[in-house]
């Protein structure tokens, strides 16, 4: 990811976070390199496309409703998905749809001093050979706000499992 830190007097940031299912690093071309531990990891290798309720039961989590809200202006229904480890994740499912539209998490980042609360908000859905795919991605906690707009979506093209490792290591 690139990111232009231009409106805050700084130049370009390059964040590289990998897990290979058991491990993750990241990579900050501001910060330097890192593992990612403890609930940050746990976080990751709970996450599963297109979503972790699909195998829920075989990974050992539970869902329980949470009951109706409104995010964004809509009605949701909201889930409570808590993994076998982990953080628990609220998540919002628009109430005509069925899509998801929102996730809060707590995570641990010791580099942010600690827990915090960090929230998704999902949305321009279009599908991909027959799958809702979301194309904006808005990540917001106490420390930082990331939008992410997908230009294009390939579904099970060839990945080397590379990419998935820290570099350098084979």
């Amino acid at each position: 990811m690139t990111l232009d830190l231009s409106a805050l007097g700084g130049s370009e940031m390059i964040v590289d976070q990998r897990c290979d299912g058991k491990t993750a690093f990241a990579s900050n071309s501001m910060q330097g390199d890192r593992e990612i531990t403890g609930s940050q990891l746990q976080a990751m290798l709970n996450a599963s496309f297109p979503s972790p309720l699909l195998t829920y039961k075989d990974a050992g989590a539970t869902v329980e409703l949470q009951g109706k809200d409104t995010a964004g202006g809509r009605p949701v229904v909201v889930l409570l998905y808590t993994p076998k480890a982990g953080p628990a994740s609220r998540m919002f499912f628009d109430a005509e749809t069925f899509l998801i539209t929102r996730t809060i998490t707590k995570v641990n980042i010791p580099e942010a001093g600690g827990e915090i609360e960090q929230t998704s908000n999902v949305g321009d859905y279009r599908a991909i050979e027959g799958i809702q795919v979301p194309f904006s991605i808005t990540a917001t906690s106490a420390i930082q706000t990331v939008a992410i707009t997908l230009s294009k979506v390939e579904i099970n093209p060839p990945i080397d499992d590379a990419i998935f490792s820290r570099p350098g290591v084979k």
